[in-house]
């Protein structure tokens, strides 16, 4: 089927860029839009997921009534003797300056200052 549609300039412009950025035609983009918009697949967003999941309802099953205190089961755990409270830290300091190093370069690399 040939169907010719007059698009506004700004969303032919954006149909054209995303179409080299994938290297297609125009055309053929436009058509991969409209099949994907008339299918029956239903493809939602993340936070649409989200949505759908916070609106259903409890699942009895899935619930189970606490039975101990988890202040007191934390207050009360066993100990490590060999676990160095000196050596976790020293460690942990290691971690966050590597994390930190590699913040700083991918915002030097995408050209932020901040």
């Amino acid at each position: 089927m040939t169907l010719m549609i007059k698009l506004p300039e700004a969303v032919e412009r954006s149909l054209r860029a995303k179409a080299e950025r994938q290297r297609l035609a125009p055309e053929d983009l436009a058509a991969h839009i409209l099949l994907d918009a008339l299918t029956d697949e239903v493809f939602e967003t993340p936070e649409q997921v989200i949505e759908r999941i916070k609106r259903l309802p409890p699942d009895p099953s899935n619930i189970r009534p606490a039975t101990a205190s988890l202040k007191e089961l934390l207050e009360n755990s066993p100990i490590d003797p060999d676990f160095d409270v000196a050596e976790w830290q020293r460690q942990w300091d290691l971690i966050e300056q590597e994390m930190k190093a590699v913040s700083r370069a991918n915002r030097e690399a995408e050209g932020r200052d901040f």
